[in-house]
């Protein structure tokens, strides 16, 4: 059995025990030809099974290759035994980190969870399921990202399921599916994420339990809580997605992790609430809202025509009809014209402003990111209400990571059509009846505030 102090194959020596699991002990090593420190795992049994899944381990590390899973350097068999040299990421594990902190801040579960659910989506394209996803198995570097570790050997009876310890191991996580003896696809994962997002937010896994039987049963035969029902603070928006991630059925899941951690982190962002428009003379006051109502009404007269207009060449006057709704807001204060009584005339668009106008109250446009952000919570909010289906939510969602994509890129070209994809997609939701034409226009104002940011940019 290795031991601190030893070096393995005149190589690795290790130096700190950083992990113990029924299968494998990984220590911290020091390579003494490249002169860094790796992770070492090493297995403390010799059975074939075990050894062949640490082989599968380091080819599907291999076969990954991302960003937020742990990498692989090698596989060395010797003596019988067998060991995986990782790489050590330097930090702590999440369970350490809620053990310590209990609950954690909501922008910090969304990060982590989305830096969780792009190692899985990139693992599940793959054909890879971790099976095995708990708070144990993500480890948070010193920058603040999670990092997906204990591919391949994860088994359904692990330590914490077996030795009676506190309900920490994969039970706590596991799908219904999974403990009826099936391996499952990825929504096993998605299930599993969704069960430490909701530890990670509120401090206890859904159905905390004294022994792994206990646990068992609930996810069979219970209804997961909601976060709001434990931490107060949290949006209602948020319960919708958590559970839906919680759910029994695998069909009834989020369609991917990426799709989870997406709607999780609309639903965690803060509510943005627009800077109402202030006015000082009615001869500006309508110019204004003519300027801030044109892209609502271009896509109300668009949808009801039977297409989304092309936006109006630069400098050209928009056209807008402002109705007794918006007369209301702009008129001042006194009684309304009687109905069939002809209203006072209103100054004309082009008429000149006031000589000495008071300055208009104005608000810090929106950037890039805020729009997009609004974007996102606008449409969880609407799903979450009814007036926006999954199917819809879930497009849209695409759409905006593939936004988000090529705008890290730089591409210029495809961050245009992705604009355009986006409104598309407004307009063919509308049409199916899968969004409510209301809020279609809340979304396009996002894009528009959009646009204008990247002209500013």
């Amino acid at each position: 059995m290795a031991a601190l102090g030893d070096v393995l194959h005149d190589r690795w020596e290790l130096r700190d025990v950083l992990g113990r699991g029924g299968a494998a002990t990984v220590f911290r090593a020091h390579d003494r030809v490249l002169g860094r420190d790796v992770a070492a795992k090493i297995l403390m049994g010799h059975g074939d099974r075990d050894l062949a899944e640490l082989r599968a381990e380091a080819r599907t590390l291999a076969a990954i290759a991302h960003p937020n899973v742990v990498a692989v350097h090698d596989i060395i068999e010797v003596g019988g035994g067998a060991f995986l040299v990782l790489e050590l990421v330097d930090g702590e594990d999440l369970a350490a980190l809620l053990d310590r902190e209990g609950s954690l801040p909501a922008d910090v579960v969304a990060r982590l969870i989305a830096d969780a659910a792009s190692a899985l989506d990139a693992a599940h394209a793959r054909g890879v399921v971790h099976r095995d996803i708990k708070p144990a198995n993500l480890l948070i570097d010193t920058a603040g990202n999670a990092r997906v570790t204990d591919f391949g050997i994860a088994r359904f009876s692990d330590d914490d399921a077996t030795t009676g310890m506190h309900v920490r191991g994969s039970v706590a996580y596991l799908a219904p599916e999974r403990l009826l003896g099936k391996s499952g696809g990825h929504a096993v994962d998605v299930y599993a994420l969704a069960a430490v997002a909701l530890e990670a937010l509120t401090g206890q896994p859904p159905f905390p339990a004294t022994t792994p039987t206990v646990a068992a049963a609930a996810h069979m035969d219970q209804s997961p809580p909601a976060p709001t029902s434990r931490r107060a603070d949290l949006p209602a928006a948020v319960d919708g997605v958590i559970l839906r991630g919680l759910e029994k059925d695998p069909d009834d899941r989020w369609a991917s992790a990426g799709a989870f951690a997406s709607a999780l982190q609309a639903s965690l962002a803060p509510r943005q609430r627009r800077q109402p428009l202030s006015v000082a003379a009615a001869g500006i006051a309508l110019t204004a809202v003519a300027v801030a109502l044109v892209g609502a009404a271009r896509l109300d007269a668009s949808l009801r025509a039977g297409a989304l207009a092309d936006a109006p060449p630069a400098g050209a006057p928009p056209a807008v009809v402002v109705d007794d709704a918006v007369l209301e807001v702009l008129a001042p204060s006194g009684p309304r014209p009687a109905e069939g009584a002809t209203p006072s005339p209103q100054p004309s668009m082009s008429a000149a402003a006031p000589s000495t106008p008071q300055p208009a109250a104005t608000a810090t446009p929106p950037t890039v990111d805020d729009a997009i952000e609004r974007f996102r919570v606008d449409v969880v909010r609407g799903q979450a209400d009814g007036r926006l289906t999954e199917r819809a939510m879930e497009e849209l969602f695409e759409e905006v990571d593939g936004l988000v994509e090529a705008l890290e890129r730089g591409q210029q070209r495809r961050i245009e059509r992705r604009v355009k994809d986006l409104r598309e997609s407004l307009e063919h939701w509308v049409r199916r009846d899968e969004l409510a034409f209301e809020l279609a226009n809340d979304l396009d104002v996002h894009v528009q505030d959009l646009e204008a940011a990247l002209a500013r940019q």
